[in-house]
């Protein structure tokens, strides 16, 4: 399984996408059959749909961060899969491309 499908299981298993058509249009910023066809052609993450899921990943964290002490376990879960997706895509970027550090505006 490679990073794109491993991300995409983490995420939906934590119930953070919905299916293909939310993980291509809103976490990869790409067209809704996107995630599909990857998947059907065996093809991994662009480097482009790799950078808006890291932007996504690191946004949906920060929103989430703060409610942690009020909510406790109910966001705990959630915050962990998308450290785990963070992590996942580093590791990914940094092996195909060399780089180190992203750090994302906006």
């Amino acid at each position: 399984m490679n990073t794109l499908e491993q991300t995409y299981r983490i995420l939906i298993e934590n119930d953070l996408v919905r299916d293909g058509i939310d993980f291509s249009t809103e976490w990869a910023g790409k067209h809704q059959c996107w995630f599909a066809y990857q998947v059907y052609k065996q093809r991994d993450f662009s480097t482009d749909a790799a950078f808006n899921t890291l932007r996504k990943t690191r946004n949906v964290k920060q929103r989430l961060l703060p409610k942690r002490k009020q909510l406790g376990f109910l966001v705990e879960d959630n915050i962990v899969a998308l450290e785990q997706v963070e992590h996942l895509i580093g590791k990914y970027l940094y092996q195909k491309h060399n780089i180190q550090e992203c750090v994302l505006a906006g």
